[in-house]
């Protein structure tokens, strides 16, 4: 199944990243204890150019041999470039499930606050 998830900035955030920047989005499997999510699948775009809370749009392949109950779609918004997750980029800070096969298409927003 085809997800379609679009990363969308918190209202409440302040200063939109600038366009150009990197973003990463990734489908984790979150169902180990103690352990690393495991990515199943992920997908790579830049801050789109337009104004406003949106800041892109990816597609992520669901795998369909997984238990969805444990799915969450993690984003990154790398303005430090560094690939690492730095004070000044923008992540999601809470769990964002995938929709249920049966709902097509497949979208879902994602919203991104700063790490501070």
């Amino acid at each position: 199944m085809s997800l379609e998830v679009e990363v969308v900035l918190d209202p409440e955030a302040g200063e939109r990243p600038p366009p150009g920047t990197p973003l990463r989005v990734q489908l984790r499997d979150t169902g180990l204890a103690d352990a690393p999510a495991r990515v199943l699948a992920e997908a790579d775009a830049s801050v789109g150019e337009e104004g406003g809370n949106r800041l892109g749009t990816v597609v992520l392949q669901v795998p369909e041999d997984v238990s969805r109950d444990n799915l969450s779609v993690w984003a990154h918004v790398d303005v430090t470039r560094t690939g690492d997750v730095t004070s000044g980029d923008y992540i999601t800070m809470q769990s964002h499930r995938p929709p249920s096969p049966e709902q097509q298409p497949a979208r879902l927003p994602v919203t991104v606050r700063p790490v501070r």
